[in-house]
């Protein structure tokens, strides 16, 4: 056909690959890919780009793009920097939840259904249109791209079967970046230079740091590569006597660089704020010594911290033995006929890109060999030794094996070294493991010169490859065959996926034997099509297709026994007792309600065994609590605090002060200068939350007292109620599994700022009484009878789960202790606080949120001073009455407007290169 194939045609082409793709994933894992039925882990990956989701849903309910997490305390440069929460497959699932969210009954159901197939469906697409140009590249044979595009988007990324490990995102833009490094490096174009430069911005902000980091590392490698190979082929004379760039295409590369300009530059704020507003703890920041401060520091070459947990000799068979491994601590699983396929290609094809994407797996794999000072020194050691004995080194004193290691360790030291030497981020990379798993996808276009190079051995186009060297191929896998007959699958690592400690054993032995057995008979059939070419050529296709759907059939063995991905979450009993009915499902969690807690929880104990820290999971913000007993704990790389609470681990006596006193925002009586009272006189004297201490502040030393000046009685505080009695017969009733559940409409006059939790004190401050009986106040969906949910599941609602039908005329009758001080919420977002405030007298209101200079307090429409109050936290001087009350945090910055101009600029751009890529490579 002619070279002006319509665009649809290249289209259709690569939907079938995708579906192709997509079905073969949902049939290895059906509960994530089909059905839902599995609940996202939370762990460290497993949750982070859920939780960004449901944060960027947030944000659309309440007034579009914050800065501040409430409920977490912090800003949100870190999580920005480290998980993005406006990623492309963010903003597009976001979308869809946000629309269908308007005309469904349960938004958190659809957010998390909508996450599910919308965000791994986009990630799919990207990796297949991306691993379509590339391979169209290299090769024009319509099957082999179909082929080797399957086994991108799924044995070679099979750590996309993990829910939401945390890089997916950023990953998969890994084939479309090859693919215009590639042409830049061919064509020596600025256009492709700046391409390459927007698929990296988009990569950028899908995670910040993940991809300066672990993604960058094997860019870099692959770069390197080319760099190798454009001085090998002296690249430098195409660049000679070329034309001047046109008018026009010189500002279209001009539009490019300013997409790319646009695109990152609010993420300029973030750092910046990252650097002054934090402290995390070993990180570089704030003073401490970590990664960070390791920037373009060419020591990072010894920098001995860093290390992996994947052994380089450990490649080959890790690589084929199907054990239910950890994707952060050993080589993935790549196959059998991925690894032969490769190896094809490495051995019979003429095409010398080839050594670029062998040399960037075998950078990847030096990489991840331990390096010290005296690598080169143990080398040097016995070069020396045999130079001055050579009896001795001919007899063999020292090992043939210490030879040969002190040599790997030593180009690997040499390797480390150009690194350092060449890659500015390479002080943020902790592990080289993570690259290694991205890693998998430079074996696509080996493998696609692999099949080619089989297609032309079968069809006799012996000029078209190294025909001499097909012996190559039979010998090394008769060696593999021989190490697994021999026992070597017992010798591989198996990971106990529950606690991540290295095991050892050979469950995977008998699959390998027979896929290593396929292998060897493919290659044998192979040499047989040169006497019997057309039923060998059939046979030879068909041995290799058992061979790939027995590494799928492996691969779909290794989801099912990982413990780890398997996890689902189920109605526990929590810590502490009063959360035993709760079933701790933060999925079901609806992102439209923010309601104001008036206490925070400071519990210091863990939750639950699947849940460690409270921020970085964001599990106040999926519950809406402040977890502020978090802080409690001792400093840690992922537990990031305000810079202004800095000292509130040690500080004992604030915490015994919060703990006494849990209220988010509260009414003292009196503030006193630092100078003359201290928190120890406050627990002594048991003043409560009436005393507050702050400094001695210009603008406010008239409302500070002295202690001679005051003496503080005690008050009594008059809690008022809201109480209300429902009519059954105008409740919606459904039937579950569980029971039936009983929706009602909530009256005009409710407080609908609030809604019941379990994670704080306002537990207490409900009270449901269905026919004499007391039910139990939960948040989210409900799981277990006689409990109750009031606006965490649907807005304005109660839901009440019953084991059995009621009968009408009963009485349910719903009480709730109502805020002190708060009369209404009329403005709630993450970082606007609006409230209508009774204030006994004159004294001052309190918010227990870090101090930092960007928060600005209004009271009745006028700016009011803030000062920093008991040592950490934020208040200023009221006068009695009721007041109109509005916290902000930093609301006349430009960050907004250059965050929403990324944001669309992503969109489109994103849009724009998939389609110009496809254009760019017709199927014909």
């Amino acid at each position: 056909m002619s070279k002006n194939t319509p665009f649809k045609d290249t289209v259709l082409f690569i939907s079938a690959a995708f579906f192709a793709s997509f079905l073969i994933l949902g049939f290895l894992c059906p509960d994530l890919w089909f059905f839902h039925t599995r609940r996202l882990c939370a762990d460290l990956s497993s949750s982070v780009l859920y939780n960004s989701l449901f944060l960027m849903v947030s944000n659309f309910y309440h007034g579009g793009i914050q800065l501040w997490d409430r409920f977490g305390q912090v800003n949100n440069a870190y999580y920005m920097l480290s998980s993005n929460i406006y990623s492309v497959m963010n903003i597009i699932t976001a979308f869809f939840s946000f629309f269908f969210c308007l005309f469904l009954p349960n938004p958190g159901e659809v957010l998390y259904h909508t996450h599910l197939f919308l965000f791994y469906g986009v990630m799919c697409l990207i990796r297949t249109i991306g691993g379509y140009v590339l391979l169209r590249k290299l090769t024009s044979n319509k099957a082999i791209i179909f082929v080797s595009i399957i086994f991108l988007n799924t044995i070679l990324t099979n750590y996309m079967t993990t829910p939401d490990f945390a890089l997916d995102g950023v990953f998969s833009f890994f084939p479309l970046l090859l693919y215009y490094i590639l042409c830049f490096f061919e064509d020596y174009r600025l256009r492709s230079f700046l391409l390459a430069s927007l698929v990296m911005a988009l990569s950028f902000v899908s995670c910040p740091l993940g991809a300066l980091s672990y993604f960058y590392q094997v860019v870099h490698g692959f770069i390197l590569g080319c760099v190798l190979a454009f001085f090998l082929q002296r690249g430098w004379r195409k660049l000679q006597g070329r034309p001047r760039l046109p008018r026009i295409e010189f500002i279209k590369n001009m539009g490019l660089a300013i997409c790319c300009f646009l695109i990152i530059l609010p993420y300029g704020w973030w750092i910046h704020s990252l650097m002054h507003d934090f402290y995390v703890h070993n990180s570089g920041l704030a003073g401490t010594h970590g990664r960070l401060s390791l920037f373009f520091n060419f020591s990072g070459y010894f920098y001995t911290e860093r290390r992996s947990f994947a052994d380089p000799f450990e490649f080959i068979g890790t690589s084929l033995n199907y054990h239910p491994s950890i994707c952060w601590a050993s080589w993935i699983f790549i196959g059998g006929s991925a690894l032969f396929l490769a190896l094809a290609g490495i051995v019979l094809s003429k095409d010398k890109r080839k050594y670029i994407f062998a040399g960037a797996i075998l950078f990847i794999i030096l990489l991840n060999t331990a390096c010290y000072p005296n690598n080169f020194h143990v080398l040097g050691w016995n070069i020396h030794y045999a130079w001055r004995h050579p009896s001795d080194f001919w007899m063999g004193k020292i090992p043939f094996d210490l030879w040969v290691l002190s040599i790997w360790m030593f180009i690997s030291s040499i390797t480390h070294g150009i690194n350092a030497l060449t890659n500015p981020f390479c002080c943020l990379v902790r592990s080289f493991q993570e690259p290694a798993i991205l890693m998998a996808m430079l074996f696509a276009p080996l493998m696609a010169m692999g099949l080619e190079s089989c297609f032309h051995w079968w069809h006799r186009r012996i000029e078209a490859i190294y025909y001499q060297r097909r012996w190559v191929l039979l010998i090394f896998g008769a060696c593999v065959l021989f190490w697994d007959l021999s026992g070597g699958t017992q010798t591989l690592p198996v990971f106990d996926t529950e606690y991540g400690n290295k095991l050892y054993g050979g469950a995977a032995q008998n699959l390998n034997l027979y896929i290593l057995c396929l292998i060897t008979t493919f290659l044998t059939f192979m040499l047989m099509a040169e006497y019997f070419p057309r039923r060998s050529r059939w046979v030879g296709w068909m041995i290799l297709g058992f061979a790939f759907a027995a590494d799928l059939t492996g691969l779909m063995v290794c989801n099912t026994s990982n413990s780890l991905i398997n996890t689902t979450t189920v109605p526990v009993r929590l810590n502490p007792t009063h959360y035993i009915h709760q079933a701790f499902v933060p999925d079901y969690q609806n992102p439209k309600i923010l309601p104001v807690r008036e206490f925070f929880n400071t519990q210091t104990e863990d939750i639950s065994p699947l849940f460690a820290d409270d921020n970085f999971y964001m599990i106040g913000d999926f519950y809406q609590y402040i977890p502020m007993g978090r802080f409690f704990r001792p400093w840690s790389l992922y537990s990031v605090r305000p810079i202004s609470y800095k000292n509130l681990y040690p500080d004992f006596e604030i915490q015994q002060y919060l703990t006494k006193n849990p209220h988010t925002i509260f009414f003292a009586d009196y503030a006193f200068d630092s100078q003359h009272l201290n928190f120890a006189d406050i627990l002594r004297l048991n003043l409560g939350s009436r005393v507050i201490v702050v400094k001695g502040e210009k603008y406010n030393r008239s409302f500070i007292k002295n202690l001679e000046r005051v003496s503080v009685a005690p008050m009594e505080i008059k809690k008022k109620f809201y109480n209300v009695s429902l009519d059954l017969g105008k409740a919606r009733i459904h039937k579950n599994p569980s029971g039936w559940e009983y929706i009602f409409d909530l009256p005009v006059d409710f407080p609908f700022y609030l809604s019941t939790s379990v994670f704080s004190d306002d537990y207490a401050s409900w009270k449901l009484v269905v026919n004499g009986r007391v039910l139990a106040p939960m948040q989210g969906k409900l799981t277990a009878p006689y409990t109750y949910d009031v606006q965490n599941i649907q807005d304005k609602k109660l839901t009440v789960l019953l084991p059995d039908p009621i009968k009408q005329g009963v009485d349910i009758n719903l009480q709730v202790k109502l805020p002190d001080g708060i009369l209404n919420v009329w403005k709630n977002t993450y970082d606007d606080l609006g409230f209508t405030y009774q204030a006994p007298k004159a004294g001052w209101l309190v918010f227990n949120y870090p101090y930092d200079e960007k928060w600005e307090l209004s009271i009745d429409n006028h700016k009011t001073p803030i000062s920093k109050a008991n040592r950490y936290f934020i208040g200023a001087p009221i006068s009695g009455g009721v007041h109109q009350v509005l916290l902000r945090y930093w609301p006349h910055t430009l960050l907004r407007s250059w965050i929403f101009i990324s944001i669309v600029l992503s969109i489109v751009c994103f849009v724009w290169i998939l389609c110009y890529s496809i254009r760019r490579e017709p199927l014909y």
